[in-house]
């Protein structure tokens, strides 16, 4: 074997080391993206847990949010308040959602679930419900 025998092999191990480790960093990063997603998945999940469990259990504020869904009109000062900090609390979960939905960071199952509280809100089966109690 002569020098430039020996020169072509090193470059292609060379070429073939570079090319496992570009393979192994692509399949690290794929990795890497569903960790992300997971840990997205998980945070948006428990920012709904959390909001819906504090409207669970204040009794306040479920009563001030089931009146100014049934008759906003007729809401006292307190209750408009909490209703209005509650619809931006849900909002911001939705946008939230939405984003991380576009972003590919939730799953179709759990934006589909957010959609379908937020149509229910928005057509008024939702509001109903709640402030029947």
């Amino acid at each position: 074997m002569n020098w430039s025998a020996l020169g072509a092999l090193s470059e292609l191990a060379a070429a073939l080391a570079f090319l496992a480790s570009f393979i192994f960093i692509r399949q690290q990063m794929a990795q890497n993206h569903e960790v992300t997603k997971a840990s997205h998945q998980r945070e948006i999940l428990n920012a709904s847990r959390d909001f819906f469990a504090a409207n669970r259990s204040d009794q306040k504020i479920f009563d001030a949010v089931a009146t100014c869904f049934g008759d906003f009109q007729s809401a006292d000062a307190f209750s408009w308040h909490v209703f209005t900090t509650w619809v931006i609390d849900y909002m911001l979960i939705a946008e939230q959602a939405w984003y991380m939905h576009r972003d590919g960071f939730i799953n179709e199952a759990s934006y589909q679930g957010f959609n379908s509280m937020h149509d229910d809100f928005g057509d008024g089966r939702g509001p109903r419900n709640l402030a029947r109690g």
